[in-house]
């Protein structure tokens, strides 16, 4: 285990290889490691066994919230500070985030930019789902955008109570029209909506496991 503190030490790891892509997967509110789909998307990498992959998770359930977020983001953006310092090249680094966790990424990649005036840019943000935050914190914390790396991409599942369409990368991708799942239960209700803004998680860690073109597009 690692933390933000010392997470640059993982590069001297005998299965770390500076040479592969690194992604860090960050989850959403009142999730933890042992939710589903958190379990669905690490056991996708693990089986394609092809990147460093990290996942980010708490000894406190109550840290990972919307009032926390900022000071998260500001944390993680010093350890990927560090780590690119250390031999990480910040191109190959590539940070995923479902819900809140999308928010938090997207706000420390920015933060890692405007840290080092830009010196290190992050190659690869991606935000599944991202969260709506109505509260006075969204000033402060953001949305995901196009600035946020080099290279920001988005998948919109559920707009209607959980989502946030306003969040948007240089390609965005709306799973059904991104306001509702077909296959969850019809209305807006909590199990319905949360369906919904789950399957984003669902659908990355298939795209990743997946051996061709999964999801047709327009």
């Amino acid at each position: 285990l690692y933390s933000v503190a010392n997470l640059d030490t993982v590069i001297s790891h005998p299965s770390f290889s500076t040479g592969r892509d690194t992604v860090i997967y960050h989850f959403g509110f009142s999730q933890t490691e042992s939710s589903d789909n958190v379990r669905d998307v690490v056991n996708s990498y693990v089986q394609v066994n092809n990147v460093n992959f990290f996942l980010i998770f708490y000894d406190n359930l109550t840290t990972n919230t919307v009032n926390n977020a900022r000071s998260i983001g500001d944390a993680l953006a010093g350890a990927y500070i560090r780590l690119c310092d250390a031999g990480q090249a910040a191109a190959r680094l590539h940070l995923v985030g479902f819900s809140l966790g999308a928010q938090i990424q997207a706000f420390a990649s920015r933060t890692v930019q405007s840290r080092t005036n830009r010196r290190l840019v992050i190659g690869r943000l991606t935000g599944l789902d991202p969260v709506q935050i109505q509260t006075p914190i969204i000033p402060l914390l953001g949305r995901l955008n196009p600035n946020d790396a080099a290279y920001v991409d988005s998948i919109h599942t559920e707009g209607v109570g959980f989502g946030d369409h306003v969040s948007r990368g240089h390609a965005s991708f709306f799973v059904n029209g991104g306001e509702a799942q077909p296959f969850c239960t019809s209305g807006i209700t909590t199990i319905a909506l949360t369906c919904s803004h789950n399957f984003a998680a669902t659908a990355w860690a298939e795209s990743v496991r997946a051996l061709g073109p999964t999801f047709p597009s327009l």
